[in-house]
């Protein structure tokens, strides 16, 4: 049984991986297996451990979409930095559950744009979470989105 069990989830996983991703302001998606990592000692998804499937998340998405973040203040001259977030839980996580991070653009503003991410587990919704990202040069300064970068957003 436990052999099975291991085959589906390598079978899932491929699915989620080798799928192709949505174009800019469409839904993205990447599997993350919550680990012993991510868990409380009852086997529980910490809270704080969304942020991190969902930072993930978002850098896959932009990375999908040709934005490397890396690239972004030394060849660019800015950067994104997280001005808000707000979660709402709707299910524990447990461990080892498979969990897939949906990312989109949901709202573009002059120097902000906000992402809606949803976590599921086979269909499940876990949390969903809006996010505001906020591009500021390197002095810390809010600053238009780039044309560049507006056009894939």
């Amino acid at each position: 049984m436990r052999a099975a069990s291991v085959a589906n989830r390598s079978q899932r996983l491929r699915w989620l991986f080798d799928r192709r991703y949505a174009t800019a302001g469409q839904l993205g998606a990447r599997a993350f297996t919550a680990n012993g990592s991510y868990t409380d000692a009852g086997g529980i998804v910490y809270h704080a451990s969304f942020l991190r499937f969902a930072e993930r998340g978002r850098s896959e998405w932009l990375r999908e979409n040709g934005i490397n973040n890396s690239d972004l203040l030394p060849g660019h001259g800015f950067h994104f930095v997280v001005r808000h977030i707000a979660i709402d839980y709707l299910t524990p996580g447990r461990l080892d559950d498979l969990l897939e991070v949906q990312t989109s653009v949901v709202d573009l503003g002059n120097a902000s744009f906000t992402m809606q991410q949803n976590i599921t587990r086979d269909g499940t919704a876990v949390a969903s979470m809006k996010v505001v990202l906020v591009c500021i040069n390197e002095a810390g300064k809010a600053v238009r989105i780039p044309d560049m970068l507006r056009a894939i957003l």
